[in-house]
């Protein structure tokens, strides 16, 4: 299967033939939602001036878009939790090549951002009732969501 065709309805997430959310699975986007959408934070290239009042203005770029997903994994047992969890943390582990990252959410489509998965930090507090709270962190060097 191509990468994002599992991406199909709202609320859905794909990172390496792994999906966050959608019906009869085990990991679902979890509170407070996906981040960092909006725009990416500006890149200022103005220059001080040392002996006078102000700056020079330069050229504004926008800096690299950090995309968060909160997934929640809810296993029967601590075993299916931690089973699901193996899959996420080896879709999020660090990589050296360009990767895409689908989504699709209610008013923007399906899109996706195209660099590098940068981890997958973790809570195993609540493991023993099979639940595993994560936080996938996606960084895309060249920041603009493209239509899928």
């Amino acid at each position: 299967m191509p990468a994002g065709d599992l991406v199909i309805a709202d609320y859905q997430v794909e990172l390496r033939g792994v999906l966050v959310g959608g019906a009869g699975g085990t990991a679902r986007i979890g509170p407070p939602g996906i981040g960092g959408l909006g725009v990416p934070t500006p890149k200022s290239a103005d220059v001080s001036l040392q002996l006078a009042d102000g700056a020079y203005g330069a050229t504004d770029w926008a800096d690299v878009r950090t995309v968060t997903v909160p997934i929640l994994i809810d296993g029967t047992t601590d075993g299916g939790a931690w089973n699901a969890f193996a899959a996420h943390r080896t879709a999020w582990a660090a990589s050296t090549a360009d990767i895409p990252l689908y989504l699709r959410l209610p008013g923007l489509g399906r899109v996706y951002c195209l660099e590098r998965p940068r981890g997958l930090a973790e809570d195993l507090s609540l493991m023993p009732e099979g639940i595993i709270n994560c936080l996938g962190t996606f960084v895309a060097l060249k920041p603009a969501l493209v239509a899928a």
